[in-house]
């Protein structure tokens, strides 16, 4: 299947034993939830670490990995943040796997969150 979400870049991150994986992803249009999901399901059936995430930003030129953060305590910087569109998150140990969509205006409307 074919998704609109340009790919911008990956990195991994280890701690311990453990490999987390992040991607990040740009994509301007309507957000289809049921798409987005889809894109995430099939994205995390290939990735054999413990965290797996998922961050689809407004623009390439705004995807940027946490400054001063490991990948689980996700994002702090406010700049960055602003332009986050969407969040996956997927553990693989226990199932744990959430869908966060930021509206467009984060300081109104509050973040959904959906199981994926």
């Amino acid at each position: 299947m074919e998704y609109p979400y340009e790919f911008v870049d990956e990195k991994f991150e280890l701690v311990g034993n453990h490999r987390n994986k992040m991607e990040l992803y740009a994509y301007s249009g309507n957000i289809d939830l049921e798409l987005l999901k889809h894109f995430c399901f099939d994205k995390k059936k290939n990735f054999d670490g413990y965290f797996y995430h998922i961050v689809l930003f407004d623009t390439k030129s705004n995807a940027l990995f946490p400054l001063r953060n490991p990948f689980t305590a996700a994002y702090s910087d406010e700049e960055t943040v602003k332009n986050i569109r969407a969040m996956y998150i997927h553990n693989t140990v226990n199932e744990y796997s959430k869908m966060k969509i930021y509206q467009s205006d984060k300081s109104e409307y509050p973040v959904l969150e959906f199981d994926v």
